[in-house]
């Protein structure tokens, strides 16, 4: 039986049932799927936005226990003990135990566990012994992906996708096999990830900018598009480039002026220079 979390529900469901399709299919080297996409799956990939997914491997550890034994301490998950469960996370996070997140999850037919994505060892033994405070114990320690294999894969994806990939902005089946190929050569294999946080609370982003940026994308990333992915997508562009851009989107000179201005403004908050 499928790993399936009950906190599935609260996740993007339709951006993120996409992407997901996506690196499936990337994840086990399927060289054949861009092909078989239908023609608006097809304008539905933005390879800059599923770049960002792909390179986002969870390396974290899990430590996972019978859900029984953690819930008749905390309570029933639904009933309270989530919510629990979340302030203990929140507490050994500020004495110093680098807890990520807590999530109640179907290991198998009728083996229901809760884990903890903690960042190290020394993080695991420091959940564990509170917990054993608690009267809570069984705990097993999983690794989902090997940090080495992270390395790699973050190695080759700039050497084969990143290096030049304006350049191949407008071939996304060339960038969807180049990313194929990484994964071909590190397992091909499905991969756990750290699904994004697509908040709409944006620290640096200009409004004005980051709609025209927006509208430029596909409904389904446009309408759950986040302050990282903008980044990512408004980084791609340098003076040359977004001035077509604009060309392309019906700005007057006057217009595009003022938009340039303003462009090389936000590129310097994110730490570009654009000359």
């Amino acid at each position: 039986m499928k790993n399936k979390s009950v906190d599935d529900d609260e996740k993007p469901t339709q951006h993120s049932f996409s992407i997901a399709e996506f690196l499936k299919h990337i994840d086990r080297a399927d060289y054949k799927y861009y092909n078989d996409m239908t023609e608006k799956e097809r304008k539905e990939f933005t390879p800059y936005t599923v770049l960002r997914w792909v390179s986002s491997l969870d390396d974290s550890l899990q430590v996972t226990y019978p859900s029984s034994k953690v819930e008749s301490v905390f309570g029933k998950w639904k009933s309270g003990g989530k919510e629990a469960l979340t302030e203990l996370v929140t507490e050994l996070k500020s004495s110093g135990t680098n807890v990520s997140s807590v999530t109640k999850y179907c290991h198998s037919d009728y083996d229901w566990r809760i884990k903890f994505a903690v960042q190290s060892k020394d993080d695991a033994q420091k959940l564990i012994s509170s917990m054993v405070e608690f009267g809570v114990s069984g705990s097993e320690i999983v690794s989902l992906v090997d940090t080495e294999v992270v390395k790699y894969q973050l190695i080759m994806l700039n050497d084969m996708v990143n290096d030049g990939f304006w350049d191949m902005k407008e071939h996304p089946e060339l960038v969807y096999q180049l990313m194929c190929s990484v994964h071909d050569m590190i397992g091909g294999q499905e991969m756990p990830r750290n699904w994004l946080n697509f908040s709409k609370n944006f620290k640096k982003a200009n409004n004005e900018l980051f709609e025209l940026i927006k509208s430029s994308q596909p409904d389904t990333i446009s309408t759950q598009m986040n302050e990282d992915e903008y980044k990512i997508v408004l980084l791609q562009y340098d003076k040359k480039t977004f001035e077509t851009f604009l060309d392309n989107n019906g700005f007057q000179d006057n217009e595009k002026k003022s938009m340039m201005k303003l462009f090389k403004e936000e590129c310097k908050k994110y730490g570009k220079e654009i000359k």
